[in-house]
């Protein structure tokens, strides 16, 4: 079985690879061509799956490693140590800041050959919960959502046109201030990704490693005094914080570029911005914002901005996930 630290070692068109292709389509018509059933039969065999017990799965014509994939890959590993899971409750919750209803799970994989931990997150339900399936079964859900990203982040596996991504270049920028944010040095950052993920660089990390790191993170921030905000032209529900005018040093270069950064990752235009700071504020444009005021602005916009990348993840986890039993 190949080493999934690595690139997949090419497989060639053996007996087996071949025998199997031919059975894969037939099994999913509307998914594959016998092309594609080639990639996935090679990487069946390469890594030691099963499509037929759903392991490995054609997926609009590229493989696509299922939860149970992933279950298997973690148990052949020789490094793997099992995997702990629970809901998240107390301030670890509160730093999340949930919706109403909202369930959020937390799944903890161990290694063997590495210092530290993986750990991930699953929510669903609350309000602005949109699968019927998480709305029926918030706790189920969650539970899945959590030890999928888990299992995906500790044990990355790089499948030729598969789903373990590199990390984006907004991950990239929400890492660095997220940890600029908490005052962690680049020093103590690359001793945690070498201890959690075995990489010496966030540039060298999946998406989906990225994507645990965030959250880690983000369970490690105090409490908020204000929810991620949706930014829309005319927020619906009244303001909750404090309308006093801005007291103290206008927002600095950096703030501002920060928000027009995130602005940008959530497809949102400044007068959408300007219209929430208005009502929040009670200031005319971002400009106006103070210090502190742009600090809660930038933290709430980087919360929509995680809960984005968080539901881009789900669609694809979960038209898998609502047809595998838990």
């Amino acid at each position: 079985m190949a080493d999934n630290n690595h690139a997949l070692a090419i497989v060639p068109d053996s007996n087996e690879v071949k025998s199997l292709a031919k059975r894969l389509v037939p099994q999913f018509p509307s998914d594959c061509n016998a092309e594609q059933a080639a990639d996935v039969a090679r990487v069946a065999v390469a890594y030691g799956l099963d499509p037929f017990l759903g392991e490995l799965i054609p997926y609009k014509g590229k493989p696509y490693l299922t939860f149970d994939g992933r279950i298997r890959i973690a148990d052949n590993h020789p490094a793997y140590d099992g995997y702990d899971h629970g809901p998240v409750l107390g301030d670890e919750r509160t730093a999340f800041m949930p919706q109403n209803g909202e369930v959020i799970w937390k799944c903890t994989v161990y290694r063997r050959d590495r210092s530290r931990p993986t750990v991930a997150y699953g929510r669903a339900g609350g309000d602005k919960e949109t699968n019927p399936i998480a709305k029926k079964d918030p706790v189920t859900m969650a539970q899945k959502r959590a030890i999928h990203r888990a299992l995906r982040a500790a044990f990355p596996v790089p499948i030729p046109g598969g789903d373990d991504d590199p990390v984006t270049p907004a991950q990239l920028k929400a890492i660095h201030a997220t940890d600029s944010e908490q005052g962690i040095t680049v020093t103590e950052r690359h001793e945690v990704l070498e201890a959690t993920f075995g990489v010496g660089s966030s540039k060298d990390l999946t998406a989906a490693q990225a994507g645990a790191y965030l959250d880690e993170r983000a369970a490690q921030k105090p409490a908020m005094e204000q929810p991620a905000i949706e930014v829309t032209a005319r927020p619906a529900t009244p303001p909750q914080e404090p309308t006093d005018p801005p007291v103290g040093a206008l927002l600095s270069a950096r703030q501002q570029r920060r928000i027009y950064e995130l602005r940008d990752e959530l497809g949102k235009q400044t007068a959408e911005l300007n219209a929430a700071i208005q009502e929040l504020y009670k200031v005319d444009s971002i400009e106006g914002l103070s210090e502190a005021q742009a600090s809660r602005f930038i933290r709430s916009l980087q919360r929509s901005a995680e809960k984005a990348r968080q539901q881009q993840a789900d669609d694809v986890i979960d038209a898998e996930l609502a047809d595998i039993p838990f």
